[in-house]
């Protein structure tokens, strides 16, 4: 296919833009999407890992979503000219980490935080402006049913994405009057290498762990068990979230995907309920006195 005809293919198709495509969800989007016919800026630490997604519709680019405000506005003032818009900015890098919140040290905390929230927070804002001139645009935040079901072990990353959810409802009530869509997609546990490779795991990030955590050390040993036997397939789920963002006007705000993630979901709303019923006398009743 020669340069103008290829041009003249894609010169009308939406710009998607990936962090985190070296593998798993990251590479299986990029993939999909431009099956689609959809124009791929995709993204990774080291472009070495993302060289061979090269196609007439991707392009590739070193990103470190943790770099400085001023790096990554350096960054999306050139992904801006690679083909002279972003239309769908996907929020995909980020990684786990296993460990009790008292083994887990406070750097390895504000690590995980700096790539899983303030990455997405950070690379939203630079692109924003472009969104904001343009009143159109949409974010994808990838999240995890993790804040559903707050298993022992999981307390740092479980953190990071209940953040960025409450951001993602927040962007969704500031941006629509911009005409800029928002949403959040609950993860549930997908066959990638995220339980695998790419797990920091208690025993080689966390200098003394502490036995009396018999439940986090039960935690690791069924994700490392569940690893390559997740129960959502990688691609579906990448075609899934791209029909639900290409397809409908309407967004939802947050998006379980998988069986896993909807039972979960499901049962933390009811219990969420339950609680609030059984306390929410209590919590009223505690106006304070009228002005005289």
């Amino acid at each position: 296919m020669s340069d103008s005809s290829v041009d003249e293919v894609y010169s009308n198709s939406p710009v998607v833009l990936i962090t985190g495509c070296s593998t798993g969800l990251g590479r299986a989007l990029v993939l999909e999407a431009a099956s689609q016919g959809l124009r791929v800026i995709a993204t990774a630490r080291k472009i070495s890992t993302i060289e061979n997604l090269r196609a007439p519709n991707i392009t590739v680019s070193t990103l470190d979503v943790t770099a400085s405000m001023s790096q990554l506005e350096d960054f999306a003032n050139k992904a801006l000219k690679v083909f002279g818009q972003v239309d769908i900015l996907i929020n995909n890098a980020g990684y786990p980490l296993a460990g009790a919140l008292e083994e887990v040290s406070s750097d390895q905390t504000l690590a995980i935080f700096n790539t899983n929230f303030f990455g997405s927070l950070n690379v939203s804002n630079v692109f924003l402006p472009h969104f904001r001139a343009r009143r159109s645009g949409t974010i994808i935040n990838i999240s995890s049913m993790m804040p559903y079901i707050s298993t022992p072990g999981s307390g740092s990353y479980t953190a990071t994405k209940a953040a960025l959810d409450s951001i993602t409802q927040v962007w969704a009530h500031e941006l629509a009057p911009l005409k800029i869509k928002v949403m959040g997609v609950s993860l549930g546990f997908t066959r990638t290498e995220l339980l695998g490779t790419n797990l920091s795991t208690v025993e080689n990030t966390v200098k003394n762990p502490i036995p009396d955590y018999a439940n986090v050390r039960a935690f690791h040993e069924q994700v490392r068990a569940l690893h390559g036997h997740e129960p959502n397939d990688v691609q579906k789920v990448a075609k899934r979230i791209l029909d639900v963002v290409l397809t409908h006007d309407e967004l939802p705000v947050m998006f379980p995907l998988g069986n896993d993630a909807v039972t979960s979901a499901d049962e933390y709303l009811n219990q969420r309920r339950s609680e609030f019923e059984k306390w929410k006398e209590l919590g009223m009743g505690v106006d304070a006195d009228k002005d005289v």
